[in-house]
Protein backbone atom coordinates (compact mmCIF):
# COMPACT_ATOMS: atom_id res chain seq x y z
CA UNK A 1 0.00 0.00 0.00
CA UNK A 2 1.04 3.09 -1.21
CA UNK A 3 -0.14 6.30 1.04
CA UNK A 4 0.10 8.73 -1.37
CA UNK A 5 -2.72 6.47 -3.33
CA UNK A 6 -5.03 7.42 -0.78
CA UNK A 7 -3.79 10.58 0.76
CA UNK A 8 -3.13 14.29 -0.29
CA UNK A 9 -0.12 15.99 1.33
CA UNK A 10 -0.78 19.50 0.55
CA UNK A 11 1.56 21.07 2.95
CA UNK A 12 2.99 19.46 6.00
CA UNK A 13 0.11 20.39 8.14
CA UNK A 14 -2.62 19.88 5.79
CA UNK A 15 -3.32 16.55 5.10
CA UNK A 16 -6.29 15.68 2.90
CA UNK A 17 -8.06 12.45 1.62
CA UNK A 18 -7.21 11.85 -2.09
CA UNK A 19 -10.18 13.04 -4.14
CA UNK A 20 -12.19 14.77 -1.33
CA UNK A 21 -12.48 17.99 0.85
CA UNK A 22 -12.32 15.77 3.54
CA UNK A 23 -9.22 15.70 5.79
CA UNK A 24 -7.29 13.42 7.95
CA UNK A 25 -8.36 14.49 11.20
CA UNK A 26 -12.33 14.29 10.47
CA UNK A 27 -11.59 10.53 10.04
CA UNK A 28 -9.11 10.37 13.15
CA UNK A 29 -10.62 12.28 15.44
CA UNK A 30 -14.18 9.90 14.88
CA UNK A 31 -11.75 6.76 15.22
CA UNK A 32 -10.25 7.95 18.29
CA UNK A 33 -13.27 8.66 19.94
CA UNK A 34 -14.27 4.88 19.12
CA UNK A 35 -16.54 4.60 15.93
CA UNK A 36 -15.70 1.94 14.04
CA UNK A 37 -14.10 2.34 10.28
CA UNK A 38 -18.01 1.15 9.07
CA UNK A 39 -19.40 4.09 11.51
CA UNK A 40 -17.07 6.81 10.00
CA UNK A 41 -18.14 5.84 6.46
CA UNK A 42 -21.87 6.18 7.59
CA UNK A 43 -21.35 10.01 8.73
CA UNK A 44 -19.13 10.68 5.87
CA UNK A 45 -20.95 8.65 2.59
CA UNK A 46 -18.62 9.87 0.33
CA UNK A 47 -15.46 7.70 1.68
CA UNK A 48 -14.95 4.24 1.09
CA UNK A 49 -13.81 2.10 3.64
CA UNK A 50 -10.52 1.32 2.18
CA UNK A 51 -9.39 4.93 2.23
CA UNK A 52 -10.74 5.02 6.12
CA UNK A 53 -8.64 1.84 6.74
CA UNK A 54 -5.77 3.73 4.73
CA UNK A 55 -6.54 6.50 6.93
CA UNK A 56 -5.97 4.94 10.00
CA UNK A 57 -3.19 2.63 9.14
CA UNK A 58 -0.98 6.02 8.30
CA UNK A 59 -1.82 7.36 11.64
CA UNK A 60 -1.31 3.66 13.64
CA UNK A 61 2.32 3.99 11.58
CA UNK A 62 3.34 7.41 11.80
CA UNK A 63 1.33 8.00 15.29
CA UNK A 64 3.95 11.03 17.27
CA UNK A 65 3.84 12.76 14.28
CA UNK A 66 0.26 13.00 13.76
CA UNK A 67 -1.00 13.44 17.35
CA UNK A 68 1.34 16.62 16.65
CA UNK A 69 -0.32 17.36 13.57
CA UNK A 70 -3.73 17.18 16.30
CA UNK A 71 -2.70 19.05 18.77
CA UNK A 72 -5.31 21.79 20.18
CA UNK A 73 -6.22 24.94 17.70
CA UNK A 74 -4.23 26.76 19.69
CA UNK A 75 -0.94 25.60 18.80
CA UNK A 76 -1.50 24.99 15.26
CA UNK A 77 0.11 26.84 12.51
CA UNK A 78 -1.40 29.68 11.12
CA UNK A 79 -1.94 28.57 8.01
CA UNK A 80 -4.12 25.41 9.04
CA UNK A 81 -6.32 28.06 11.40
CA UNK A 82 -6.71 29.98 8.24
CA UNK A 83 -8.03 27.19 5.93
CA UNK A 84 -10.64 25.74 9.54
CA UNK A 85 -11.73 29.28 9.76
CA UNK A 86 -12.69 28.91 5.65
CA UNK A 87 -14.18 25.45 5.95
CA UNK A 88 -16.66 26.65 8.49
CA UNK A 89 -17.69 29.65 6.51
CA UNK A 90 -19.04 27.36 3.80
Amino acid sequence: MRYEDYLEFAQPDIIRIKGHRIFLEDILERWLRGYSPEHIVHELPTLTLEEVYASITYYLHNRLEIDAYLEPPGAWPKSRCVRLTNIQMM
